[in-house]
């Protein structure tokens, strides 16, 4: 449902830039399919790299271990746009 929220507030220039996962059962989230659900088309993406995000450490979000940082391992930075 992250898609269908998002859009409501997403302007006519306005993007979605979303960092995922990009190996082994990550790639069957399938965010593009899912984004075309709601109107949305995929821009482009770019391998997320930590380096351009000096201070930023990443948490797991839920969980026994909320809040302890993980491997990030192959990440895409997908951008989208109003279809």
């Amino acid at each position: 449902m992250f898609f269908k929220n998002a859009r409501t507030m997403l302007g006519e220039i306005g993007e979605i830039h979303i960092t995922h996962k990009d190996y082994g059962p990550y790639k069957k989230w399938e965010l593009v399919k899912q984004a075309e659900e709601f109107g949305l088309l995929l821009k482009g993406s770019v391998r997320f790299r930590i380096t351009d995000y000096p201070g930023y450490t990443n948490r797991r979000g839920a969980g026994h271990k909320a809040g302890e940082t993980f491997s990030l391992g192959k990440c895409q930075t997908y951008k989208f746009v109003l279809g």
